[in-house]
């Protein structure tokens, strides 16, 4: 079985900011940026419920 690592990793975070960026046309999401570095010691809940929280405060409030 693989480890909440292997599935949400920091990596797959990183690449996550920079496609919603792109998409969204404007500066990189800064608060999934930053939540990509700090994952270690999350188990796969947690993980998803971190990177969940970031997403939400980058979208813009409109």
């Amino acid at each position: 079985m693989p480890t909440a690592d292997e599935l949400l990793s920091a990596d797959t975070v990183s690449n996550l900011a920079g496609l919603l960026a792109r998409a969204a046309r404007t500066r990189r999401s800064r608060a999934l940026t930053a939540r990509a570095g700090s994952l270690d010691g999350l188990g796969f809940s947690a993980r998803v419920a971190a990177v969940r929280d970031a997403v939400l405060a980058d979208l813009p409030e409109d």
